[in-house]
């Protein structure tokens, strides 16, 4: 959320691609390759989360900006029969990394709060990590339990 509360969240996609997954990852998904998706997420139009997701390659060959929406859980589950059923987050300190672009507001290497997710399968496989570096000068993590 913003620092003031809430925000209407968007996400504009930076890059798109399938690879090796990356070494320092938790282990998830049965493939060697994963699908990256970088985007850029504000909230109410301010930058506000940088964020890199990797979707084991086993769910698609290939994936594509255009056929994404901005919920990506809607479009596992649309246009891959994939369906997320649980998440575990953690949060660490990090550095924003080498690709940020300048409107996220931190320079790369500069110290910034991250969260870690892992997330499950309807199979209950690890089928997915992402990583997002909070900008907190203008957003917080917020976690609600009902």
């Amino acid at each position: 959320e913003l620092i003031g509360g809430g925000g209407l969240p968007t996400a504009k996609f930076l890059e798109v691609s399938r690879q090796p997954k990356a070494a320092d990852l938790p282990p998830f998904g049965t493939s060697d390759d994963g699908h990256r998706i970088r985007r850029l997420r504000a909230l109410n139009d301010v930058p506000a989360v940088l964020e890199e997701i990797w979707l084991d390659g086993s769910y698609a060959e290939a994936i594509t900006t255009p056929s994404m929406s901005e919920s990506l859980y809607l479009y596992y589950r649309e246009s891959l029969g994939l369906w997320i059923t649980k998440a575990e987050d953690q949060l660490l300190l990090s550095t924003v990394p080498e690709w940020a672009p300048p409107e996220f507001g931190m320079a790369p290497g500069e110290p910034c709060m991250m969260a870690e997710r892992v997330s499950w399968s309807q199979d209950n496989v690890r089928a997915e990590v992402a990583r997002d570096w909070i900008n907190t000068n203008v957003a917080r993590y917020i976690a609600r339990i009902a």
